[in-house]
């Protein structure tokens, strides 16, 4: 039997100072306005799925304030997350990022409520002004918070104390082999 180590990545480390800067940001630049097409576009999308498919996708997502949001096709709220200390599963190499600097993370609206990330429905409304209105909005607080982050001595120590509380007992080490090879002979 032949083993073969394709892929590995870390799990997020989630850095609360950053992420309370991001939620203000957040807070400050606002949610998305979504103009009457854009909510009809998507309440046609979310007649693809069921009732049940869209509140147990939403509830797996962990969508605050869930059952005031089942009738909406479009998230316009700043949430508070109500699911702090968790990370949304995923393979990513933000993970492996999130052990050697303190990372911060934010959701926006870049497709309708309710419809299962990998499919279709997500295609069709991030491809469009609705996606378009969420990765703006995400650039714009990303952008505050690095210049708080910059220009607030205090802020970046609280982000980087965190993080070197969090790291001291596990330093990094890259879960890839030394000298593993791309798998380019798995790739169609």
């Amino acid at each position: 039997m032949e083993v073969r180590f394709l892929v590995g990545c870390y799990n997020v480390l989630p850095n609360k100072s950053i992420n309370s800067l991001m939620l203000k940001n957040l807070k400050e630049v606002g949610a998305p306005r979504w103009t009457a097409e854009e909510i009809e576009f998507a309440r046609k999308i979310n007649g693809s799925i069921t009732p049940e498919q869209k509140k147990a996708v939403m509830e797996s997502s962990r969508v605050p304030r869930l059952e005031e949001k089942l009738d909406l096709f479009l998230d316009s709220g700043t949430d508070d997350p109500e699911s702090e200390g968790t990370v949304m599963a995923g393979s990513t190499d933000v993970g492996d990022v999130s052990w050697v600097a303190p990372t911060g993370q934010l959701l926006t609206a870049t497709h309708n409520l309710g419809v299962p990330v990998h499919s279709w429905q997500v295609t069709a409304t991030s491809g469009m002004s609705i996606g378009h209105k969420g990765g703006v909005l995400a650039s714009k607080v990303i952008a505050l918070t690095g210049i708080d982050l910059l220009t607030n001595p205090e802020e970046l120590a609280k982000a980087r104390g965190e993080f070197e509380e969090l790291t001291k007992r596990s330093k990094y080490v890259s879960p890839l082999p030394e000298g593993l090879k791309p798998p380019f002979d798995e790739l169609p």
